[in-house]
């Protein structure tokens, strides 16, 4: 049995990011939400080499059939960020598994994104998800960039 992974780790000002499978990362930035990651499933493969479009693999019954995994052999091809993203004051970084990502669009995800705290907009988009019938695990984890971290230096940590 295997499982996908998404990871994010800041520091210094900069985002570092790594993820196996169809778990995903997106990045809202001035407004714009856009996904950082790339699903490692049988459909994304169709979908980049041209055979189906992109409104043909949203309900392609194998749209969930991963292609990398994590548990399932001994090693596994890790996709990472190039080089480290610059963080922005403001910027707010949604991972998500695929329960989330099947049953809440990515306008959807940024309307929660924008209007709640993060704590809010993970509970927000779960909720959704389960309204539509919650059929996989639904993880949600959301960060945003409130301060610099030459500022955060000396400030607490506290956690909703």
């Amino acid at each position: 049995m295997g499982t996908t992974l998404v990871s994010l780790a800041i520091a210094q000002g900069m985002a570092c990011y790594a993820f196996v499978g169809d778990s995903r990362l997106y990045l809202l930035r001035a407004g714009e939400c856009r996904q950082l990651s790339k699903d490692h499933t049988v459909v994304a493969e169709m979908l980049k080499q041209g055979l189906i479009t992109a409104e043909a693999a949203v309900s392609h019954p194998d749209k969930n059939v991963i292609t990398r995994a994590i548990g399932t052999y001994s090693n596994v091809d890790v996709d990472s960020s190039n080089k480290p993203l610059p963080i922005k004051i403001g910027d707010c970084f949604l991972l998500c598994s695929d329960g989330l990502h099947d049953l809440v669009n990515a306008t959807e995800m940024q309307q929660a994104l924008v209007e709640h705290t993060a704590q809010q907009a993970c509970e927000v988009l779960i909720q959704l998800a389960n309204s539509r019938g919650g059929h996989d695990n639904i993880s949600v984890l959301v960060v945003k960039v409130l301060q610099s971290t030459a500022s955060a230096k000396n400030t607490p940590i506290t956690r909703a």
